[in-house]
This record gives structure tokens, sequence and C-alpha cells, in this order.
């Protein structure tokens, strides 16, 4: 009787077993090559979906701004003639500040930087000369101008934007202009505030300094932003979208996007994480849904803001 083999090899089954390793093989790198498509999908409708909020912002922050500006040229025509005029200069500071609730704070300077007319009125009647960056800045370039962003003298962080009174010969008599506070409660802190996510989402806005106008945490906003690939190109400009690592060390797909008339940067970021695809991620269309949102109500008004032109005015 010839001996047994001590493991007899059924070709049948071996064939089987390997028929469903390769089965199994080729089920789980389909499922990994699935996987990687719609994260890859994923990312990309993330950013494409920040880009183009971040482009509405933009675009309705600079339609804002536009609006505000030929508000004041128009007051400015307007003035030219009616500087001696007080009843007359008090009732266009305080059309302009409740007409459109663009401005919650306007003044008419005149050529030497003394304050005509303020809305609110905070000097009782008082004379007083306009002290701070912006209003310097306003009577030393003459021009129709928005400010970068500074300290006033009350410690708040601010934007003017002023308009110069010429008359029909060109001769300057000083600027019409109002103030906006950019760290106080305002309309774009309330409207940019509404698209905080709670899986990581969040906007912010830089000037052509890289300084912080809003961020949803109020302590960083005054802050210089350094390092930063998508801040660099939005300040030289640029529109896009980017995913990268942020200031800390957190992966984040970007979209950004230009103010051309503020020379300011809106982006709209996420986490690049576990929480892309998850549950809690809002559908990549939300970003752009509440941009439709934003272009509407921004088109009203974006800040709102208190006067502060004077060292001893008692503001904020």
């Amino acid at each position: 009787m010839p001996p047994q083999p001590i493991f007899s090899i059924n070709l049948r089954r071996l064939i089987i077993t390997l028929a469903l390793l390769s089965a199994a093989l080729t089920l789980v790198n389909s499922l990994y090559a699935s996987y990687r498509v719609q994260r890859q999908l994923l990312i990309d409708n993330t950013l494409e979906a920040n880009r183009v909020y971040a482009t509405k912002l933009a675009n309705s922050t600079d339609v804002f701004l536009i609006a505000a500006r030929q508000q004041l040229a128009y007051s400015a025509a307007l003035l030219a003639d009616q500087l001696e005029n007080k009843q007359m200069l008090q009732s266009e500071v305080r059309r302009l500040q409740f007409q459109t609730n663009s401005f919650n704070s306007v003044a008419i300077v005149d050529g030497q930087g003394w304050i005509l007319a303020v809305s609110p009125d905070l000097f009782a009647g008082k004379q007083k000369m306009a002290k701070t960056p912006g209003a310097i800045e306003a009577l030393a370039k003459q021009q129709p101008l928005i400010s970068q962003p500074y300290i006033s003298l009350a410690g708040n962080l601010v934007v003017f934007i002023s308009h110069p009174i010429v008359d029909q010969a060109g001769h300057y008599f000083g600027y019409v202009g109002g103030t906006l506070y950019l760290k106080k409660k305002s309309i774009l802190n309330d409207l940019l505030g509404e698209q905080y996510y709670h899986d990581g989402s969040y906007l912010y806005v830089v000037d052509q300094n890289r300084r912080l106008l809003y961020h949803p945490d109020p302590a960083r906003v005054g802050q210089i932003v350094h390092g930063n690939p998508v801040v660099e190109a939005v300040i030289r400009g640029e529109n896009g979208k980017k995913r990268l690592i942020n200031s800390k060390g957190v992966s984040m797909l970007a979209g950004y996007a230009n103010v051309p008339s503020a020379h300011w940067g809106i982006v709209a970021q996420k986490r690049d994480r576990r929480n892309i695809g998850s549950p809690q991620q809002p559908d990549v269309g939300h970003a752009a849904e509440h941009g439709a949102v934003g272009d509407f109500r921004f088109n009203h008004c974006v800040v709102a803001g208190t006067f502060d032109f004077t060292s001893s005015a008692a503001v904020g």
C-alpha cells in the first residue's frame, strides 16, 4: 500500500480559494480607488464652492463700497456752495447716516480740518478738528479715498471713506466722509458670522497689508497674517482656490477673491481632515446658497460704526 501524503492538495479547492482571493483583492482595490476618487471629488467641490462663495461676497462688498462712495460724491457736489449753511450741512449728514444705513456716522470737514457737521452730533455744537489718520489722509490727498484700516484714538479698528468737496473751478473746500468700524458689532460681522459652520468652515477678510479685518475669533481682528500663500495671492489681486496648511498647522481647503475698490481679500475655507464627507459636512452647494443670500443683503449695507475723528471725542 503506497504511503499517503501528509498534505493532500485538492486542486478544485485551490482554484476556488485563489479565485476568491483574487476577487477579494479586486474588490478592495476597487473600493479604495472609489474612495480616493470620491474624496478628491469632495475636495474639488468644496474648493470650488468656497471659491464661488468668496467671489460672491467680494463682488457684493465691492458693490457696497462703490455705492457708498457714490453717495458721498453726490453729497459733495451738493455741498460745494452750501458750506456756510449750517442747517443744510447738518441735514445732509443725517440723511447720509439714516437714508441707506450705509454709514452709522458721517461728517463734513472743511479744508483746514475743522468739522462743520457730524451725525451723530457728539460735540454739542462745539467746533472740533479732525485729527485721526483717516481724516488727515483725506485732507492730504484731496481725492476719493477708502483709507487703510487704522486704530482710532479711541482704540477702535476703523476704515474711513471720503470724497472731496470741490467747486466747478476745481477749488478744494474739504470733504464729506464716514467711518466703518471693523471690530464692533456691524452688519458685516453679522453677515459673515452666520457663515461659520461647526465643522471648521469659516471666513476671514484681510487688507492689502495682510491685516485681518474680519475673523470668527474677534481677538484676531487687527492681527497681521504671515506665511499664508492664499493671503499672499489675494493681496496681489488674484482670485482662485487652494489647498494649504494654515498658521495653526491645519490643512484647509480655501477659496479666495479680491475686493478691487478697497484692495481687500475675502477667504472662505474649510478643514481638510476626516470631516470631509462626514455626516456633519454641509452640502457642497451650501456655501453658494448662502452666497446668494449674502449677495442680496450686502448690496444694502456691509458695515456700520460710530464716528471717531477727534482726540477729544468720547467714542468707543
